[in-house]
């Protein structure tokens, strides 16, 4: 009778083991999946940054280009 009462406590804790186990490893997916999202989330922003900064060099060049296109524009209607 001993005997089984100690093989019922020893498999008990091999359960809460597992048990334990799994839900340490749940808590470590989840982190992961938790660090995955925050790193792609930091990729979009830092491109949706790049896409920006390339917007206004593009805007700049724009403007630049508009300003030597009037210059010459006047250049031509002086000459």
């Amino acid at each position: 009778m001993k005997a089984d009462l100690e093989k019922q406590k020893i498999a008990s804790n091999r359960g809460f083991l597992v048990l334990e186990w799994v839900i340490g490893l749940a808590v470590l997916a989840s982190a992961a999946v938790a660090v995955s999202s925050l790193l792609v989330a930091a990729a979009n922003l830092s491109e949706q940054q790049r896409e920006k900064a390339f917007d206004r060099d593009l805007q700049r060049q724009n403007i630049r280009l508009e300003r030597q296109l009037q210059q010459h524009q006047r250049f031509l209607q002086l000459h």
